[in-house]
């Protein structure tokens, strides 16, 4: 099914908005900070699969590079098609599996990607779950620092979630903490996951490195990051992910309106949806 998908190009790109909860340093304007995301196009049923439902087998079968370096070559080409905004993108951000990083290609097929579309290094950006970058450590350090050269930054999704030390983040290049959004979702009305991201919080600040909480849903949630300092929100709260097209990234440079108490009734649950 994925290899036909492959061929008959089913495979689409979404990405939802990050929204910075800090001001901007004096003189300094946030740029627009994105997370692609794949989905699969079931031509059967008419409908979108998330990625929950095919990631694994993807890793299974052995064809998740290919649908990693899918995403790499949609979002370089999109961001080539549009030089103009780059000033104005602080990134656009792609998750990348650890079966993928362990490949020892990889980095080079970036950086060639990169080159051939006209797009700068700093505006790539890659998500490596807490548990991959450590398993794989030797592979994860040597694919990070490779792409740092070239100016592209690493993001430590999904962190609580895993075994992460403090030793390890130390060793691990990564530039922005992304805090669980299982922690993250409930810290209103949970005072032992409000107590985590607390934690997890001061531990970036003293690490110097930004930070985002994932799956925003309510005000309230939104409140609290703030009130702990937490640089950037991402979820339903925000934005419900869109499809990835150059309208589409040219509307969220505009100013954004004030976002609404809720998603809407008919939306997909933000848990379906990272």
């Amino acid at each position: 099914m994925l290899v036909d998908a492959l061929k008959r190009h089913e495979f689409r790109a979404y990405f939802q908005r990050l929204t910075p909860l800090v001001p901007a340093a004096p003189g300094h304007v946030h740029g627009l900070h994105v997370e692609s995301l794949i989905r699969l196009w079931d031509p059967r049923r008419q409908k979108l699969v998330l990625p929950g439902l095919f990631i694994a087998p993807a890793e299974r079968y052995h064809l998740i590079g290919e649908l990693d370096r899918w995403m790499i070559r949609e979002v370089c080409k999109l961001l080539g098609s549009m030089p103009d905004t780059h000033d104005r993108i602080e990134q656009v951000a792609i998750n990348l599996s650890a079966v993928s990083i362990r490949e020892p290609g990889l980095a080079q097929y970036v950086a060639d990607t990169l080159r051939e579309s006209g797009v700068p290094g700093r505006l790539m950006g890659s998500e490596i779950t807490e548990t991959e970058a450590i398993v794989n450590l030797q592979s994860a350090t040597e694919f990070m620092h490779n792409l740092h050269r070239l100016g592209c930054r690493f993001a430590l999704d999904d962190f609580g979630s895993g075994f992460a030390s403090f030793t390890y983040l130390r060793q691990l290049p990564f530039d922005t903490i992304k805090i669980d959004g299982m922690f993250v979702r409930d810290m209103d009305v949970d005072v032992v996951h409000a107590g985590m991201v607390r934690s997890m919080t001061e531990m970036a600040r003293l690490l110097k490195k930004p930070v985002v909480a994932e799956y925003v849903e309510t005000e309230a949630v939104a409140v609290l990051l703030r009130e702990l300092g937490v640089d950037w929100a991402q979820g339903f709260h925000f934005h419900v992910p869109e499809p990835l097209t150059a309208d589409a990234l040219r509307a969220s440079l505009a100013p954004a309106p004030a976002p609404a108490l809720a998603p809407p009734a008919s939306a997909t649950p933000p848990a379906a949806l990272a």
